[in-house]
């Protein structure tokens, strides 16, 4: 037995903002922020990377409560400053399913570790295997805190949690962490854990190209050795990076009980030949020896039409009860930016029957979809399977698609593969955070009971604009669905008549069973044996509002139709809404006024944002299709910026020279009528450099050469009261500076006056920040002072460029 009692240690990191330092207490209720779709929960500051992660992966579990009453409980990270904590902790989620509040029940005080949690109803015994990140130092060295895979179990009664041996103890797989002497690299991207009907315990994991298992059949008390699973032999899997490293997980499953074990694996290495990589699925009868080849199985999962590429570093398995096993994953046919090839599959379901037989993969999603990070959730109440992933791939929103598990909708999750972009139904969404990823659920049969629970984090970029939090979902569950969808239609916003047969379709509906899964749109009212829309152009999509759609050529009254279907496969009548169209030969409305100002950030130029209100089209008009942008160069004629922008702005990178510009935009329509132009005020650009006479130091200021600055210097200082001034004739100006971890504030003077003090401190460095801007009605003569603060331990104050307008 290890017993840690841990003394209060440094934490890994600051926090990523002044915001997340509201984190404090130990059990303070931190409520759930209602954001676009979901909730954002409490950040995760300090050493923690990805905590909602990894793939193969449960973070959430639930509790019978009695009554039909369950409680769900998730392991998620804690970080404060005020107590110090950084640790992962059991979270209980409120009864309205908005808040997750933490316990006092600690689980790994390694924080930057990853978890996979078992509950299991039978013995009210929560199982908890953690791992820390892979070494991969370079040179070699033994990280500080241990990297191994570590158990932790807790009892559990009136709610609350027992630890088994004490506060803060485990048990450590001998072999799973760095070691100096044989030099080893320890830790692992991932790790799962399972119990099968036999009382034993699995651990599974990718480590040192190998696919590695323990077992303990002492309900965890002793753990074996790590060992490579026998059926792997020497055909090697990959271990590197994060996107580019092998996983494997383990399940136990089986009809009536959990009488099977089952160990999948991903080998993307080329080795010992590009024809061996692929998914593999080694299984073993509960309570057999697994030391032993012979007991053990292998299938290699079919390819589904894609060669050597289809097994990426994905798998997310569940099984029903009549050992049926469905395991999501994903294939490497990722295109840069989703943009070619978007047929292709990327997300397959794979299905393994209770005979042991693997069908060819169902779509889940295609290459243009985008999607990564899938996890499965089963309700066998509704037939019912639902699988959440990230899109786009690197983080942005949790979507939802849904299918039944038979009949003649089964395993539709979102029509043929075709070019278009069907993400599935938003689950997860904020207009602050967007690069959520990493989505987290049960491993549990979800009910009508239990309803889904789905958490995920924010990843933070470089700039600090996303900063870490979790966000989570529920959504509740009928015990059964034969209700269809109900919805209605409405074309460009009910209008009368268009002159294009491009239209945008309101679809919005409702359901309050299972959920919408897909919306179908036709211009032709047939339908299938089951009711289904099947004229030539009928078109599914997973469900969204509105949607882009193409009428039939000509002119006329013309008539689309819509139905809806929801995830237990029930399909709405048909609903439709006509229009006339005409033909327009008039051109748009041009927009009122178009505006500058300086706007913008990491730009070697001058950044300013042009704006416009937005135009409108003739009553009977093709509707407005976007807009043309021009600039005139000090007097010149007309250059085109962009032929066609739907946004009502557009930023401008110009040159750092005393050139006037002037900006003019066109409206155009869907029937490519152009507007007379709409111009604004003619400015002139002025851009002051530190080596400019235009600018005035006094007190101690240093000259720093770098590529990232403006013409590749700027002046530093960290002495207070240490001043840069700039005298100038207009109506902008703004400030070019550099924000770290070592710069501080400066107070900025306009005319003489105390405007604003500005702070330069950040966690990432950020270079070319327009941290300071200032506006006028008219052009005027003015002044811009920065004051050196002096700030203490973080003084640095960069005064890179100063810009402005007349």
């Amino acid at each position: 037995m290890h017993s840690v009692s841990h003394p209060v240690r440094r934490l890994a990191t600051v926090l990523t903002s002044v915001g997340l330092a509201a984190l404090v207490a130990t059990g303070t209720v931190l409520a759930g922020t209602p954001v676009t779709a979901g909730w954002r929960d409490h950040g995760y500051a300090g050493g923690a990377f990805r905590p909602a992660s990894d793939k193969p992966e449960s973070k959430l579990w639930y509790t019978d409560e009695g009554g039909g009453n369950v409680q769900w409980w998730g392991g998620m990270f804690r970080f404060s400053t005020s107590p110090p904590l950084s640790e992962f902790r059991i979270f209980k989620l409120s009864a309205d399913k908005s808040t997750w509040s933490p316990t006092t029940t600690i689980v790994d005080r390694r924080d930057n570790t990853h978890g996979d949690y078992l509950w299991d109803e039978a013995s009210n015994t929560l199982y908890v295997a953690s791992v820390g990140m892979p070494n991969t130092t370079s040179p070699f060295a033994v990280p500080a805190t241990p990297d191994d895979v570590r158990i932790f179990r807790y009892t559990y009664a009136g709610g609350v949690y027992t630890q088994v041996g004490g506060s803060l103890s485990y048990r450590a797989i001998a072999g799973t962490g760095s070691t100096a002497s044989p030099a080893f690299r320890g830790g692992a991207w991932s790790v799962t854990l399972d119990k099968d009907s036999s009382g034993r315990l699995w651990v599974v994991l990718a480590q040192a190209h190998e696919v590695r298992y323990s077992t303990s059949d002492d309900n965890g008390q002793t753990w074996t050795p790590i060992a490579q699973l026998p059926t792997q032999g020497s055909n090697t899997i990959n271990v590197g990076a994060m996107s580019d490293s092998d996983i494997a997980s383990v399940i136990a499953f089986g009809n009536g009980s959990k009488n099977t074990v089952g160990v999948m694996w991903s080998d993307q290495d080329n080795l010992p030949a590009a024809a061996n990589n692929g998914y593999y699925f080694s299984t073993i009868a509960a309570g057999d020896d697994p030391t032993i080849g012979a007991n053990w199985s292998t299938d290699k999962l079919p390819n589904g039409g894609l060669g050597n590429i289809y097994a990426d570093n994905h798998i997310n398995m569940k099984a029903t009860s009549d050992g049926t096993l469905y395991m999501v994953g994903k294939a490497n046919t990722d295109t840069i930016n989703c943009a070619t090839l978007k047929t292709r599959l990327l997300t397959p379901l794979y299905r393994r029957t209770a005979g042991g037989v693997w069908d060819a993969p169902r779509l889940v999603g295609t290459a243009g979809d985008c999607e990564t990070r899938p996890q499965l959730a089963i309700s066998e109440e509704l037939n019912t399977i639902y699988v959440f992933l990230t899109a786009p791939n690197g983080g942005g929103v949790i979507y939802r698609k849904s299918a039944p598990l038979t009949g003649p909708n089964a395993f539709d999750f979102r029509g043929p593969a075709d070019e278009l972009v069907k993400r599935g139904v938003t689950f997860i969404k904020s207009s602050t955070e967007t690069l959520i990823d990493d989505a987290s659920t049960t491993k549990q049969e979800v009910t009508s009971a239990s309803g889904i629970a789905v958490i995920a984090n924010n990843l933070i970029n470089r700039a600090g604009t996303n900063l870490k939090y979790y966000l989570h979902n529920y959504m509740a569950l009928p015990a059964s669905d034969s209700t269809a969808p109900s919805g209605t239609v409405a074309i460009n916003g009910g209008a009368a008549t268009t002159s294009n047969q491009n239209v945008v379709m309101s679809v919005a509906a409702t359901d309050s069973g299972s959920g919408l899964s897909l919306v179908r749109i036709s211009n032709d009212s047939s339908v299938d044996g089951n009711g289904r829309l099947n004229g030539a152009d009928a078109t599914t999509y997973t469900y969204t509002n509105p949607i882009a759609w193409t009428m039939t050529a000509g002119l006329g009254t013309k008539t689309v139709y819509v139905q809806w279907r929801d995830a237990a496969g029930n399909w709405s009548g048909v609903a439709s809404d006509d229009i006339l169209v005409t033909a327009d030969t008039t051109a748009p409305n041009p927009t009122s006024a178009v505006n500058y100002t300086l706007f913008g950030s990491g730009r070697f130029g001058i950044p300013v944002r042009i704006t416009w209100p937005a135009a409108t089209d003739n009553v009977g008009g093709s509707g407005v299709k976007g807009y043309m942008v021009l600039k005139s160069v000090n007097g010149g004629p007309d250059q085109v910026v962009t032929p066609l922008i739907t946004a009502t702005g557009i930023s401008l990178d110009l040159p750092n020279s005393a050139l006037t510009y002037r900006i003019c935009v066109r409206t155009i329509d869907n029937a490519d009528n152009q507007s007379v132009r709409r111009c604004s005020v003619p400015f002139k650009t002025v851009s002051v450099s530190e080596s400019s006479a235009a600018m005035h130091f006094t007190g101690t200021w240093a000259l720093s050469n770098s590529a990232v600055y403006v013409g590749g210097k700027a002046k530093v200082s960290s002495r207070a009261n240490s001043t840069a001034t700039v005298s100038f004739r207009g109506n902008r100006v703004g400030w070019y500076a550099r924000m770290g971890p070592a710069y501080g504030s400066a107070r900025v003077y306009i005319d003489g006056h105390f405007v604003k003090t500005v702070n330069m401190h950040a966690t990432v460095i950020a270079d070319r920040k327009l941290v300071f801007t200032k506006a006028w009605s008219t052009v005027g003569n003015h002044s811009i002072r920065i004051l050196v603060s002096g700030t203490s331990g973080h003084p640095k104050v960069v005064v890179d460029q100063i810009f402005y307008l007349q």
